[in-house]
């Protein structure tokens, strides 16, 4: 990944993921869950990345995600 894409969806993190720590304070590999980042969040940076990447996420890929993160 390049370091603009990676400071995109840092910037998104930081407008969207709503975490009790600075963004700057996570790596790549840290699971944003574990930083603080609350169910209702994850979705608020769903959407965040889906419009500022311009994709659209199918529900059905939601739907199994959301089986295997409970």
């Amino acid at each position: 990944m390049d370091s603009t894409t990676r400071d995109r969806i840092r910037m998104v993190i930081a407008e969207y993921g709503h975490l009790p720590v600075d963004v700057s304070a996570v790596d790549d590999l840290t699971d944003l869950f574990q930083a603080g980042m609350t169910s209702h969040a994850s979705v608020n940076l769903m959407l965040g990345l889906e419009a500022e990447f311009d994709v659209e996420r199918s529900d059905a890929a939601a739907l199994e995600e959301d089986r295997h993160h409970d």
